[in-house]
């Protein structure tokens, strides 16, 4: 990784819990300072050296799309649009993962998120089908398949940290969908939103390691 790459990485670990301040005091500021998290990870893309020069746009690609999901997810009845924007990046990423072909990675953790997932999904889907209808629940239960698509495609041909990056990313969307669809367990919105600037953290480093 350049020096630049590690600054700007640096800067986006500091700025993050800018955005968990926000989110906990609901500031008016919060897209500006969802944004620049993601915006600075760009850069880091940007700026060093991937094992694969073919999986940086990809991974460009996913952080854009990622960054209009937030946007979209901050506006009332953004839900829908925002999680289509979500799988259109994961798609990204998975194609990244195909790309650099990395060495199988982390099966064990996939086990595990399964079986989460399975139990997260077992209590959502009932919910967001008595609150929202047929309709939104057949788009999460989409959502998932797309989702674990994403952790296997990780755990196939990203390579290690891309694997843990895409754990901690199932993991702060399953977190946000009991929280939406459930009920609010506490803190549990600040624990999501710090797993997800981790997990788009490592899934851009994971670029330029082995």
């Amino acid at each position: 990784m350049t020096g630049l790459a590690g600054g700007l990485l640096a800067a986006a670990a500091v700025l993050a819990p800018l955005d968990w301040v926000a989110k906990a005091r609901r500031w008016r500021a919060r897209p500006a300072t969802k944004a620049v998290v993601l915006v600075t990870l760009g850069a880091v893309a940007l700026t060093l050296e991937p094992v694969v020069a073919g999986q940086r746009g990809w991974v460009l690609a996913a952080l854009a799309l990622g960054l209009a999901g937030d946007l979209a997810l901050l506006r009332s009845g953004g839900l829908a649009r925002g999680a289509s924007l979500f799988a259109a990046g994961h798609v990204c990423y998975l194609v990244g993962f195909a790309v650099r072909d990395a060495p199988l990675s982390g099966v064990p953790g996939l086990g595990v998120l399964l079986v989460a997932t399975v139990a997260v999904a077992w209590r959502v889907l009932p919910a967001a089908r008595a609150g929202s209808g047929t309709g939104l629940a057949g788009g999460v239960a989409a959502y998932l398949v797309v989702l674990l698509a994403l952790v296997v495609g990780a755990v196939l041909g990203g390579g290690p940290v891309a694997a843990l990056g895409a754990v901690a990313f199932a993991l702060s969307d399953l977190a946000l969908l009991h929280d939406r669809f459930v009920g609010s367990l506490r803190r549990l919105g600040l624990v999501a939103t710090a797993l997800y600037h981790l997990a788009q953290g490592l899934l851009v480093v994971s670029l330029a390691l082995g």
